[in-house]
């Protein structure tokens, strides 16, 4: 199949399988303080790439033939792999636009401006577009990082 219109949620086992991507979903997980691996919170993919939520960090991952023929075009960026630490998100947002898959945009220092065009904003570096119809991992993640980017604020003596 050449086009997942489906979100799923993926486990920590089924991360470790072969992606489309060419990264081994193994090698992702990330060392510990204790020298052990940890394993993402939830992973949320999407038509543009997927979305890797750990304790600190988001990780967005735009790859595919759609974010080929994107950047074939002259739209987008292509392939993009970009770490947003948690602590730095000021906002995220989810736009459901009428005529295109939803989107979600992060917001923080150095991202880029949200410019009114949905399209241009959709394909932004700090943006990933969602699926066709179920998006409730998008969602999911959502709220997780609402409530991570609460309790680092609490950490930091914030609130």
């Amino acid at each position: 199949m050449l086009f997942d219109l489906g979100a799923e949620l993926e486990t920590p086992e089924q991360m470790t399988s072969w992606r489309g991507d060419g990264i081994l979903a193994e090698d992702q997980n990330a060392a510990n303080d204790d020298g052990g691996a940890r394993q993402p919170l939830l992973v949320a993919h999407g038509t543009g790439g997927r979305l890797v939520l750990w304790e600190d960090q988001v990780w967005l991952i735009k790859f595919g033939l759609f974010s080929c023929f994107i950047k074939l075009l002259g739209f987008g960026f292509g392939k993009v792999n970009k770490s947003i630490v948690i602590r730095q998100i000021s906002s995220v947002t989810i736009m459901q636009p009428a005529l295109f898959p939803n989107f979600i945009s992060f917001t923080y220092p150095g991202s880029p401006a949200s410019t009114g065009n949905l399209m241009r904003d959709a394909l932004a570096e700090n943006a990933l577009m969602m699926n066709f119809f179920d998006n409730r991992p998008f969602f999911e993640l959502k709220e997780r990082m609402d409530r991570l980017r609460q309790q680092h604020r609490h950490d930091d003596g914030l609130d």
